[in-house]
């Protein structure tokens, strides 16, 4: 469970560099944010996202629901990099959900 957990931080963290984020996250973002301590505060940063995570859904639910959310987004032209953001991150859930090295271990 900590290993998917982690997964997700890495998904949050990267979706968190989408330049088209609110102008308050790309003028001034406190850096401690980015360190996760707790299952807790991993999972209250996941239902924070706009992609109807709650505190009860199971890693894969929540996995699914990210995804969902980056099949949905589209780039703005200007951010040009968040084409590749979306594409890593895309990846990397797609990874999980099809039994990557992290809920293979978890058990399902």
């Amino acid at each position: 469970m900590k290993k998917a957990l982690l997964l997700v931080s890495l998904v949050i963290l990267m979706g968190s560099s989408f330049a088209q984020q609110s102008t308050l996250v790309r003028e001034k973002t406190d850096l401690s944010y980015f360190v996760t301590r707790t299952r807790d505060e991993e999972v209250k940063k996941l239902v924070d996202l706009p992609c109807g995570i709650k505190a009860d859904d199971p890693v894969k639910v929540m996995m699914q629901k990210v995804q969902n959310y980056l099949l949905l987004f589209k780039p703005e032209p200007e951010f040009t990099d968040d084409i590749y953001a979306r594409a890593a991150n895309l990846q990397a859930v797609k990874s999980v959900l099809e039994g990557g090295y992290l809920l293979t271990r978890m058990g399902k």
